[in-house]
C-alpha cells in the first residue's frame, strides 16, 4: 500500500520495510503495541513516580519497553541488505541541492557509521535522549494546562520555577549518561562529526570538546544545571505596595489589654495563626494596633516576600494575600477558623483594605541585595571552576598514565631537581643572613 503512494521517499521507505528480515519486523511490531498498551495502562493509573528514570543501564517498566522498541528497531534496520540501504541513502544525498550535496554525503557517511555500532550502544544513546525528551514535553504540558486554567494562576510563577528545577534535576542525569555514552563511540566517528562545522566554530569548540572527554557523569550533571539555571528566564519582579488591614474579631478588649505582657502574647499568637493561615513567613504581618469594638486588630502586610532568603510564601504579594484572606473569611471551613485566635473573626464585618505608599529600598537592604547577588555569582563560579580542575587533574593524571616510561621518569626528575634547587637556595640564604631578620 505505501509503494502504491505518489511520494519518492515513502516509496523508497517502503522498499527498505520490504527488504528487512520479517522475523525482525514481527518483534518490532510486537514490542511496539506492547509498549503503547503499557503506556495507556500508565496514563489510566495516572502513575507519576518517575517512570523514565534511567539507574545505569536498568530501567523500569516503561523504560525498559522503551528500550526494547528502539532495540527491534535498530534490529530492522541492521537486517536491511546493504544494497537496499546504499540505494535508500544515495537517493537521500540526491535529493539534497547541489551546494549542500558535498555536506549530505559526509552526513550520510557519519549515520552510516553511527547505525553500524552494536545495537546495545546505539540504545543506550538514545534511550537518554528520549528521557530528555519525555521531561521537556511533560513540563511543556504542565505550563500550557496551568495558562489555560486561571484557577492555578496564584502563585504559578514559583511553581512554574520549582517545576523547571525539577526538570533540569531529572534532565541533568540523562544529559550525563549521554555524554558518557558518546565517549564510548570510536574516535573516527567524532573527529568526522566535528569536521562538518564550520572552520571558525570548529576553533572554538575542539578546546571544550577536549575538557569534555575528561569529564566524568557528576561533572557533567554540576556544569549542566549551573548553565540550565543560569539560562532560565529571570523572574521579574513587580514591586507591590503593602496593605493595611483591619480585622474584627469576637474579643473582650478589656480583657486582652489589661496589661502589657497579655498584649503582646495576643498580638504574637493572632499573628501566628493568620500567618499559618495564608501559608506565609509571619514576618511579613506587622501588628500595628488594637481598638475597641470588640477587638479590632490593624495589621500591614508587605508588599513582597524575600525569595532569595528563602521565605515561606515570598511568591505571593500583597494583594493575593488580601484576596486569599477575603476569600477565607466567607468560607467558615478555611484554615482562618483553624486558629484560636483567629477562629473568632466576625464575618459580617469583613476586611477594611488600605494601600499604603511605597517604601523606598534602605541602603541596608540595597547592601543585603548586592551581597547576595554577589555570593550567587561566586557560587556558580566556584561550582564551574571546580569542575573544570577536577577534569584538568583527571587529564593530567591520564597523560601521565599514558605516557611512555621515559617521559614520566623525565618529568619526575625535571620536577624533583625543581624542589632540590628551591631548598638548596633556601638553605643558602638562611646561612647568608637574608632571614636574619627572623
Amino acid at each position: 500500500k505505501l509503494k502504491a503512494m505518489d511520494d519518492k521517499k515513502i516509496v523508497l521507505a517502503a522498499s527498505v520495510l520490504q527488504a528487512a528480515d520479517k522475523t525482525a519486523l514481527r518483534g518490532c511490531a510486537n514490542v511496539a503495541v506492547a509498549s503503547l498498551a503499557k503506556y495507556e495502562a500508565l496514563k489510566s493509573t495516572a502513575r507519576t513516580d518517575k517512570p523514565y528514570e534511567p539507574k545505569a543501564h536498568h530501567f523500569n517498566d516503561q523504560g525498559l519497553i522503551d528500550a526494547k522498541f528502539f532495540a527491534s528497531v535498530i534490529d530492522v534496520y541492521h537486517s536491511v541488505p546493504a544494497d537496499v540501504l546504499d540505494m535508500f541513502y544515495s537517493h537521500l544525498t540526491n535529493s539534497a541541492g547541489r551546494g549542500d550535496r558535498a555536506k549530505a554525503e559526509e552526513v550520510v557517511k557519519i549515520v552510516r557509521m553511527c547505525m553500524d555500532q552494536p545495537t546495545d550502544h546505539l540504545v543506550r544513546i538514545l534511550m537518554p535522549l528520549w528521557c530528555i525528551a519525555v521531561n521537556v514535553s511533560d513540563l511543556l504540558e504542565t505550563s500550557k494546562a496551568w495558562d489555560e486554567d486561571p484557577s492555578k494562576q496564584v502563585g504559578s510563577a514559583k511553581q512554574m520555577n520549582d517545576l523547571m528545577e525539577l526538570g533540569i534535576k531529572r534532565c541533568s542525569k540523562h544529559v550525563a549518561r549521554f555524554h558518557h555514552e558518546l565517549t564510548l563511540l570510536p574516535q573516527s566517528i567524532q573527529d568526522r562529526a566535528l569536521d562538518q562545522l564550520p572552520e571558525d566554530v570548529r576553533k572554538g569548540v575542539e578546546p571544550v570538546l577536549e575538557l569534555a572527554m575528561g569529564m566524568i557523569e557528576k561533572d557533567v550533571e554540576e556544569l549542566f544545571v549551573t548553565m540550565a539555571r543560569e539560562a532560565m528566564p529571570k523572574k521579574h519582579e513587580e514591586k507591590e505596595p503593602p496593605r493595611a488591614i483591619e480585622m474584627h474579631l469576637e474579643d473582650d478588649y478589656a480583657t486582652v489589654t489589661s496589661d502589657a505582657m497579655k498584649r503582646r502574647a495576643y498580638e504574637i499568637k493572632f499573628k501566628k495563626e493568620l500567618a499559618k493561615s495564608l501559608g506565609v513567613d509571619p514576618s511579613r504581618i506587622t501588628i500595628t494596633g488594637l481598638e475597641s469594638g470588640s477587638v479590632i486588630v490593624k495589621f500591614e502586610i508587605s508588599g513582597n516576600g524575600d525569595e532569595d532568603g528563602g521565605q515561606k510564601g515570598a511568591d505571593k504579594t500583597s494583594s493575593v494575600l488580601v484576596e486569599q484572606l477575603q476569600a477565607q473569611i466567607k468560607d467558615k471551613t478555611s484554615p482562618l477558623y483553624g486558629g484560636e485566635l483567629t477562629s473568632k473573626t466576625k464575618s459580617e464585618f469583613g476586611v477594611k483594605v488600605t494601600e499604603l505608599p511605597m517604601v523606598e529600598e534602605t541602603e541596608e537592604e540595597k547592601k543585603l541585595r548586592k551581597q547576595r547577588e554577589f555570593k550567587k555569582m561566586v557560587k556558580k563560579g566556584l561550582t564551574v571552576g571546580k569542575v573544570i580542575m577536577r577534569t584538568e587533574c583527571r587529564r593530567l593524571a591520564m597523560w601521565v598514565r599514558e605516557s611512555p616510561t621515559s617521559l614520566r621518569a623525565l618529568s619526575f626528575l625535571s620536577g624533583a631537581l625543581l624542589l632540590g634547587s628551591a631548598i638548596f637556595g633556601f638553605v643558602m640564604d638562611l646561612f647568608s643572613g637574608q632571614f636574619s631578620a627572623f
